[in-house]
């Protein structure tokens, strides 16, 4: 050690430590950790992008399988609402084959029901032909399937009130009891309520013709009357209203000429001329022919 105030040896201090090695080696040593540190730099910037390569590439497989899977789903989604709707297809055609078998069944009924009355019928006629010849020549005539053409305004009303349309070929007569037998208690109620409907024959006009052959037998000598089949539930109205109908459109002259009867088997007459097979009630056996109008 020096004594203080005593001045410095620089040329021994050179001598004895090379500062010139060491710096040099102070250098080397620092340019070494910078290389180092520069080359784990450059490794770990590597290392990212290899990273952000691979996530990239991550990315953008998830994206397109996630494509192909909503794809994937949309046809499925596709396929099940057409699978849905051939089902529901099918069911209406069913209901629609059933409605049909129903209709077809009905008409063979009423087929089977009408060969049935004619033979009883023409078995009853053929015993009393020969009292007959003799008795006054009386043809009874339906107003309402015969004369009146109702069929026109209850499809209009029918249509008018939403219930929407009459099948083709139909008769709205029978569209209540069909309905009934298939479970539809509605469209019933809703059939008797147009039908039953104030204002509802006097609406109708007459059919095509028959005010001009009412006249003609009437000319001829005939004793036409007209039958009038009070509705249940409203007779006081329905009979009022067809005496009504029958003065305003065929005259006052046939209101003498109306016979109301809920059962057409107690009519006396040689003809019943009708637009439908009547329906014969109670044990009383008719003494008329039924002629249907077509």
């Amino acid at each position: 050690p020096m004594n203080k105030g005593a001045a410095m040896d620089f040329q021994r201090m050179r001598d004895e430590f090379p500062w010139d090695e060491d710096r040099k080696g102070a250098r080397d040593l620092v340019k070494g950790a910078q290389d180092s540190f520069l080359s784990m730099g450059i490794a770990l910037d590597e290392e990212r992008k290899g990273r952000e390569a691979a996530e990239k590439q991550q990315k953008q497989a998830t994206f397109w399988l996630e494509a192909q899977l909503d794809v994937a789903n949309r046809k499925l989604r596709e396929a099940e609402q057409l699978l849905r709707d051939e089902a529901a297809q099918r069911k209406a055609d069913a209901e629609v084959m059933g409605l049909e078998l129903q209709r077809v069944r009905a008409e063979r009924d009423r087929h089977g029901e009408r060969s049935t009355f004619l033979q009883e019928q023409a078995a009853s006629q053929k015993t009393r032909a020969g009292g007959l010849q003799g008795a006054p020549r009386v043809v009874i005539v339906c107003l309402e399937t015969a004369v009146v053409d109702a069929e026109a305004e209850f499809r209009t009303r029918w249509e008018g009130h939403g219930f929407g349309r009459v099948r083709e070929g139909a008769d709205f007569r029978d569209m209540a009891a069909e309905a009934r037998k298939r479970g539809d208690a509605d469209t019933a109620r809703n059939v008797e309520y147009v039908m039953s409907e104030a204002g509802f024959l006097g609406a109708c006009g007459p059919q095509a013709g028959a005010a001009e052959a009412l006249a003609g037998m009437r000319e001829r000598g005939v004793d036409v009357r007209l039958h009038v089949a009070a509705q249940a539930g409203r007779y006081e109205a329905s009979v009022a209203e067809a005496f009504s109908w029958v003065r305003e459109k065929l005259g006052p002259a046939w209101i003498g000429r109306v016979v109301v009867s809920r059962d057409v088997g107690l009519l006396r007459g040689r003809v019943f001329v009708t637009g439908r097979m009547p329906q014969v009630g109670g044990s009383a056996v008719p003494e008329w022919v039924p002629v249907l109008l077509r």
